[in-house]
């Protein structure tokens, strides 16, 4: 007997596919039919090794490495980013839960309320002055912030801890 693929799935990978497969007995086909198979792909991720809650920094976090079957969630983080100094937990983790996408973000370096340089740019012109930060934010994301003064509302673009880029 030979048991030959037919097709492969159009979805790619997934826990539960149904594969067509054609069925030769000495070169001859014998019937082909379509075969419901559970697949399983266990690889090692990072898991909480205990509690962890949103907030915490990635490099304060206490994870560990363990097998798990990764098609069960398409979002299960594979390994650690390099940087883990710049990243914080986005959500609270139990204890053995793996870590996501979600649950990992930039560390937020600009908080609301506080006061923070904000950097005005025109060619080679540059102001800078004093703003209220109406957001948390991290490096890369656009924030509302304020003059104190003026009571104007504007949208800057995280640089660093405490500064802003407001564009022209």
């Amino acid at each position: 007997l030979e048991i030959r693929l037919q097709d492969l799935p159009a979805a790619g990978l997934q826990s539960l596919i149904s594969l067509k497969v054609e069925v030769l007995s000495a070169g001859e086909p014998v019937g082909s039919w379509f075969q419901p198979i559970q697949v399983r792909h266990w690889c090692e991720v990072p898991v909480a090794a205990s509690a962890l809650r949103r907030g915490t920094p990635l490099a304060d976090a206490e994870t560990v490495m363990e097998r798990r079957d990764v098609l069960t969630s398409r979002s299960i983080l594979r390994s650690l980013p390099t940087a883990i100094q710049d990243y914080e937990l986005a959500e609270s983790l139990a204890a053995g839960q793996p870590l996501t996408e979600r649950s990992l973000r930039h560390k937020t370096v600009v908080f609301r309320g506080r006061r923070i340089d904000a950097r005005v740019q025109a060619g080679s012109l540059e102001i800078t002055t004093k703003v209220e930060a109406l957001e948390d934010g991290h490096p890369g994301q656009s924030i509302r912030v304020r003059n104190p003064q003026s009571k104007r509302e504007f949208r800057g673009v995280v640089q660093a801890e405490d500064t802003v880029l407001i564009p022209l």
